[in-house]
Order: structure tokens, then C-alpha cells, then sequence
């Protein structure tokens, strides 16, 4: 990789991993203010993203041919970890909100299969191998691959609860609030658990800048700031 393009993906990685810890912060002192279960399944929900890209950027820095991730096994295992278990803190969140009574019996089977997932990873954790040039790549098991499909899966469950609850609910903050984070959700479930994944999809650096974007469009769309709300009376 050209070393002014690592720059930027080190750069775009480390905005990611530091908006998703200020959330974390954010989003717990909600919580502690207010004891809404939602507000602390959000909070893990970043808190989760944080760490995930924190592990992220050390699989490339300082450079791709020498990096942090080699010197331990533990941090790509983290990184699958970390993402396997992101979507069941979106999914319980959105459960909780679409019902905050039944909700934690929506959030079973998510996390069910998330609990897979990660058994499946740690059992099969995926390795650095050399390839041609002296470069070594991150190698997964077939079983990982398989956990990775199950975890897209759970990823779609929130945007698809949040959509219903913008759907039917009648209040218009609501409901503006229910679609502006069933569309985040569905960006970082495309992004993250599909495209980092699977495909190759825009250049690295692009796609952890819409990643950025799209978590900054979570906070507004369940914080609902001042501004924000101004906009929505402007537009009715």
C-alpha cells in the first residue's frame, strides 16, 4: 500500500476508534443519569466499535509488513471477537426500544447466534501466514468465514426494528429518530460486517470515513441535539 494512502487509513482508523470511545463515555453517563437499559446497549454498542478498530489499526501499523498485530496472536483474535459481538449490543438495543418490556425476549436468539459466532472464532482463531514477498496475511478458518455470515446476519436486526419502530410510531421526533438510526445501523452493518469483510468494495480510507460518518449519524439520530431538532421543525 502506498505509504501516503496508510496514512490516511491509519488516520481515518484511529477517528473511528476514538469517536466510538467518546460515545462509549457519553452514552454511559446517559445511562447512570436515566437507567434506560437502551442507553447502555448503545454504549457497549460503541464502546465495542472503539476497541474493534482500535485492534484494527494495529493490524497495519506502523506498517503492513511489520505491525503490532504479529507480535501477538490475541489482537486478530480480538479483532473477530470484537466484531462478532458488536451487532448483538445494536440488536438488544433495538429490541428495547421497539418494546421496553418484551424487548430482552426479542434479544435471545441474537444472542444466541452471536455466542456462536464467537465460539466459533476462538476455537478456529485466525493466523498470520508469509505470502510471496515476505508479507504475511491474516488467514481464516472456514468456520470463522461461517461466523462472519452469521454476524451480518445479526447486524441487520436493528436496522430492521428501528425501520418498524419509525414506521408505526406516531410521535414525528420518533419517528424521524427511528429511521435516522435504522439508516446508521444499516450503514455500519454494510460497511463493517460486509464490506471490511467480503468486499473490496470503495478504497480502504473511504470506507472507514463513511464509517465515521455514519457512527457521528447514530449519535445525532438517538441523542437528538438541539440543532437537530430545529431541523426536523424547519421541515415539517
Amino acid at each position: 500500500m502506498d505509504p501516503q494512502i496508510l496514512v490516511l487509513v491509519h488516520v481515518s482508523t484511529t477517528l473511528i476508534s476514538l469517536l466510538g470511545f467518546y460515545l462509549f463515555y457519553k452514552l454511559l453517563n446517559r445511562y447512570l443519569s436515566n437507567l434506560r437499559l437502551p442507553s447502555l446497549f448503545l454504549a457497549l454498542y460503541a464502546l465495542t466499535i472503539g476497541i474493534l478498530y482500535l485492534l484494527v489499526l494495529f493490524l497495519r501499523f506502523p506498517t503492513e509488513e511489520n505491525n503490532i498485530a504479529s507480535i501477538s496472536p490475541l489482537i486478530p483474535l480480538g479483532v473477530f471477537v470484537a466484531q462478532a459481538t458488536a451487532p448483538f449490543f445494536s440488536a438488544a438495543f433495538a429490541s428495547l426500544t421497539i418494546h421496553p418490556r418484551y424487548g430482552k425476549y426479542l434479544a435471545v436468539i441474537p444472542f444466541i447466534l452471536t455466542a456462536y459466532s464467537v465460539v466459533l472464532i476462538v476455537l478456529n482463531p485466525p493466523i498470520f501466514m508469509e505470502a510471496h514477498g515476505g508479507i504475511t496475511e491474516l488467514v481464516c478458518h472456514e468456520n470463522t468465514i461461517q461466523a462472519m455470515w452469521i454476524t451480518l446476519t445479526v447486524s441487520l436486526i436493528a436496522p430492521i426494528f428501528l425501520l418498524y419502530y419509525g414506521i408505526v410510531v406516531r410521535d414525528h421526533n420518533a419517528r424521524v429518530k427511528g429511521i435516522i438510526l435504522s439508516a446508521s445501523f444499516f450503514l455500519l452493518a454494510y460497511l463493517i460486517h460486509h464490506q471490511e469483510n467480503f468486499g473490496a468494495g470503495s478504497r480502504l480510507y473511504i470506507r472507514r470515513m463513511l464509517i465515521f460518518m455514519a457512527i457521528f449519524l447514530l449519535n445525532v439520530g438517538f441523542t437528538m441535539p438541539s440543532w437537530f431538532e430545529k431541523i426536523i421543525k424547519r421541515g415539517r
